[in-house]
């Protein structure tokens, strides 16, 4: 479990990046942050040794973090030292100021979409929320999710959980993501396996 190094633009995949910004993570102000954030649940002792690198490519712009989770450390991250307890609690205290937002998303979808009955995934679906709505305005949706956690929650919602694109041989009509890409280490190759999961004149909706 361990942080593991960027040295390529994770979008343009060039390698002409430069750093703008760094500091240790063991500097006082990046300590006294994660204690905070994390609540003193996250171990500091496994950043020893690395910065927080902030890069930019000098090809196509783009900023990013030179150092990242490894698949079990990001794993570790969101199933443990992030409490889902209180996410999920975080969710369910919001949940009617989001569904005034989810609402106007949706009726954009429905206006796009002339109301025909189309296929949707929700691309990194979290707990399942704005799936939930979605189906209620009748739309046929399909969830994929990482989290064991989040998927047994949205599974008790009677939400169709997929496990990855890989296997799916569906193709979908919209693909929606919330709040998931700037989690993601390899952005561009993700993007390009959603687009390959759409059908024609299919749309990706970020946010």
């Amino acid at each position: 479990m361990k942080l593991v190094s960027r040295n390529n633009c994770p979008i343009c995949e060039k390698n002409t990046i430069s750093s703008i910004y760094k500091l240790p993570y063991q500097d006082i102000k990046i300590v006294n942050f994660l204690k905070i954030y994390y609540k003193d649940r996250l171990p500091l002792n496994l950043l020893n040794g690395y910065d927080y690198d902030l890069l930019e490519c000098n090809n196509c712009k783009f900023i990013f973090q030179k150092f990242i989770p490894d698949e079990d450390f990001a794993e570790e991250l969101y199933e443990k030292y992030i409490s889902p307890e209180e996410s999920l609690e975080k969710k369910i205290s919001n949940i009617e100021n989001l569904k005034k937002q989810y609402h106007n998303e949706i009726k954009l979808i429905k206006k796009i979409f002339r109301d025909k009955d189309i296929n949707i995934l929700e691309f990194g679906a979290g707990w399942g929320f704005w799936s939930a709505e979605a189906k209620k305005f009748g739309f046929k949706v399909s969830c994929l999710e990482l989290s064991k956690k989040r998927v047994d929650y949205m599974k008790t919602k009677g939400l169709k959980v997929i496990n990855n694109l890989e296997n799916d041989n569906k193709k979908y009509d919209l693909i929606y993501s919330d709040q998931t890409f700037e989690h993601i280490n390899n952005p561009k190759e993700t993007l390009e396996l959603l687009n390959s999961s759409l059908n024609e004149n299919g749309y990706i909706f970020l946010n």
